[in-house]
């Protein structure tokens, strides 16, 4: 995420305002998981996230519930990873979505970020340590290119919008 600064032309730091502050911590923590071997790659990836602006609130949902469902179906079963493959779900069908936000729900997108969503995420990206190291990595990988390719497509930001009413 440093270097993501420095190609955003930020001040130095590991949190650039450029970059969504759930999609910095998933790179975070998958820097922090990946093997010395594995963290050369990730440096394609930075372009990327220098250009992943923040996302609303069911788009912050909606990650954590990627990241979790796509490391369940590499890691296999996990008790930890099953309640929070159920809970995360629920938590993105409650989300509002920008034309139906309540004053007070920048609050509980915040509370998210830094409370279950952030938790469901080291769990995830914990729960990778039970693969060998070339497995582990390339999942890591994964994990980031797959959310920033979604990212890309409009089509995804649509259907993450319309995740969120019902």
């Amino acid at each position: 995420m440093e270097y993501v600064s420095v190609l955003a032309g930020e001040r130095f730091s590991d949190g650039p305002r450029c970059t969504d502050p759930m999609l910095a911590a998933l790179a975070r923590l998958v820097n922090d998981a990946t093997s010395d071997s594995g963290r050369d790659r990730l440096g394609a990836l930075a372009p990327g996230l220098a250009a992943a602006h923040r996302s609303d609130a069911p788009g912050s949902a909606a990650l954590v519930l990627a990241v979790l469902l796509r490391v369940q179906a590499a890691v296999g079963r996990s008790r930890r990873l099953e309640r929070d493959v159920r809970r995360a779900p629920r938590h993105l069908l409650r989300t509002p979505t920008r034309e139906r936000a309540a004053p007070w729900s920048w609050c509980t997108d915040l509370a998210h970020r830094h409370g279950a969503g952030r938790r469901r995420l080291i769990a995830a990206v914990d729960a990778t340590a039970a693969l060998a190291a070339p497995a582990r990595d390339a999942l890591l990988y994964d994990l980031l290119a797959l959310e920033l390719d979604r990212r890309r497509t409009p089509s995804a930001a649509r259907v993450v919008a319309g995740a969120g009413e019902g």
